[in-house]
């Protein structure tokens, strides 16, 4: 017997009336979140790899100084560039003894100690790539 649009012998509780998952299942997909959670993880450690090697491109020197009974001075250069610098003399003040320090390649770093006649330096001179990289590091800074 037929009514409608619908036959007297379907049951209301049967899915076929319930297609669009109306009946408080709520079905997740997955996996779709699973690659919206790994994008999202993705951009903030990208974001945050950024924001700390940005600030410290270039080429730096760092002057760590020692105190006590044997007291010393190092100047730490670091590469903070994809390139190699190549060529670099170090020289502690402004009439100091050139030191050759080689190549130092990207992200690397090397340390370097004035001879004990320059200790008494007011900045440290870096030049690297045949003179086309010139720092200069004062000491009281």
């Amino acid at each position: 017997m037929t009514i409608g649009v619908f036959q007297m012998d379907d049951r209301w509780d049967e899915d076929k009336f319930q297609e669009d998952g109306l009946r408080g299942k709520v079905i997740r997909n997955y996996i779709k979140i699973a690659k919206v959670g790994l994008i999202i993880g993705i951009v903030v450690v990208a974001l945050v790899v950024l924001s700390v090697f940005i600030p410290r491109v270039g080429v730096s020197i760092e002057i760590v100084e020692r105190g006590g009974l044997i007291g010393s001075i190092t100047a730490k250069i670091s590469n903070n560039n994809f390139d190699s610098l190549n060529n670099v003399v170090v020289q502690f003040g402004e009439n100091g003894v050139p030191q050759n320090l080689g190549n130092i390649g990207p992200f690397a770093s090397v340390f370097s100690s004035p001879n004990p006649s320059e200790l008494e330096f007011d900045r440290i001179i870096l030049t690297a790539n045949d003179g086309d990289v010139r720092v200069v590091k004062y000491r009281n800074q």
